[in-house]
């Protein structure tokens, strides 16, 4: 494929890369400390470099760290595991393997 079709398609070097990030709480979180959660996440992944999407129902946290200024790598993995877990109230966090942004999603 050429060049210009991969780059279209964001295929081979013009593929974006994200990886899921999950927790759970020890307590269900109030309204205030979702927020304050979101915009602590907002910061760190800024401060990164990259962008997310996702948030929380007070029980749980999902969301997508994606492509901002950059690719994120296995290195911002670890990362935000460990700045999670590091959270108040959470019980326990998974964080996803790196998948193609616009092609991973069939498993």
């Amino acid at each position: 494929m050429k060049r210009r079709l991969r780059k279209k398609r964001r295929l081979g070097e013009f593929a974006e890369w994200c990886f899921e990030l999950d927790a759970t709480f020890t307590r269900a979180l109030d309204e205030r400390q979702r927020e304050q959660l979101c915009d602590r996440m907002i910061l760190e992944v800024e401060a990164a470099g990259l962008t997310f999407g996702g948030g929380s129902d007070g029980c749980t946290w999902r969301s997508i760290v994606q492509v901002g200024e950059r690719q994120p790598n296995e290195d911002d993995r670890i990362h935000f595991r460990e700045w999670f877990e590091r959270q108040p109230n959470v019980l326990s966090c998974t964080v996803g393997p790196m998948r193609d942004a616009n092609y991973g999603w069939s498993d």
